[in-house]
């Protein structure tokens, strides 16, 4: 824990007035087990008769060992490998949540979106044909004049405009929470690398909506449905939009999550637990 020594064992005395040499600072984040005042940077010394490493609180000068037995330092070292893994697969299993509830929203926001669309297109075709049912004709899917004319009804666009965006309020509390759940893991990191991880479920979420869209599509000319018409032609560009909206909102999650959860921690956490961690709560620069 202690950093390269500062001064040989012939170190004169230090300033509190211990006989003992200075062998360096402290690098790490400790408590004073008395005064609870952080104890990261105060100089370590060594007693010269056991060659125990101490350090000296700089408010109370409380003494405390910086080593650690070594049958401890093995179980703690174990410890924190089983804490790793357990968050490494906490990250795997978010990672794959978030991308799957992406991929699922945009996919159903992309159908219930071009609703209005495909009323439209439907209409025009029972216009052609008073029998005609779900099924879409391959002459109306050649027709692209008369579909562009029945989608731009200005009706047909005020409706589909009010659907894309009521649409988007449950969807956006979805990307809320997973813009929080990533500032919390990666609160230990520089907020521009917690911001630019967000394109990675964003991205993954884009190409499995692709394939998904490229599964779905009829084979035959004959076999289209009007939804499905609507869906592959209108489709992309709502997505598109859609998870414009998406990376902005967690973006705006995530820079605003550390701040509240500064302030939730301040409220629940005991005093004593929040000081041991507070460097990684007060620094917004701590190198990845």
């Amino acid at each position: 824990m202690a950093s390269s020594p500062a001064e040989s064992s012939s170190s004169p005395a230090s300033s509190l007035g211990d006989d003992a040499p200075i062998i360096g600072k402290f690098d790490a984040d400790r408590l004073c087990l008395r005064c609870l005042h952080q104890q990261h940077g105060a100089i370590v010394y060594q007693d010269p008769r056991l060659g125990i490493m101490y350090i000296r609180c700089t408010e109370c000068g409380t003494s405390s060992a910086v080593t650690e037995y070594p049958m401890a330092w093995r179980w703690l070292r174990r410890f924190g490998i089983l804490i790793a893994g357990i968050l490494a697969l906490v990250a795997l299993a978010l990672l794959a949540g978030d991308v799957a509830a992406t991929c699922a929203s945009t996919y159903e926001f992309t159908w219930e979106a071009t609703r209005d669309f495909s009323d439209a297109i439907q209409a025009e075709g029972q216009r052609r044909d008073a029998n005609a049912t779900w099924q879409m004709s391959p002459e109306l899917r050649s027709d692209t004049g008369a579909i562009q004319k029945a989608v731009a009804d200005p009706v047909v666009i005020r409706n589909a405009e009010w659907r894309f965006r009521y649409g988007l309020i449950p969807l956006s509390m979805v990307q809320i929470g997973f813009g929080m759940a990533w500032a919390c893991l990666l609160l230990h990191r520089r907020i521009w690398l917690s911001l630019l991880f967000q394109l990675l479920p964003v991205a993954l979420a884009i190409a499995f909506f692709a394939l998904v869209m490229f599964l779905d599509r009829p084979v035959g000319a004959s076999s289209w449905s009007y939804r499905q018409y609507a869906a592959m032609t209108f489709g992309p560009a709502i997505a598109l939009y859609y998870m414009a909206w998406n990376t902005a909102v967690r973006m705006t999650a995530v820079l605003l999550a550390r701040p509240f959860l500064r302030v939730f921690l301040w409220m629940v956490v005991p005093k004593r637990i929040r000081r041991a961690v507070e460097s990684v709560w007060t620094d917004d620069a701590i190198p990845g």
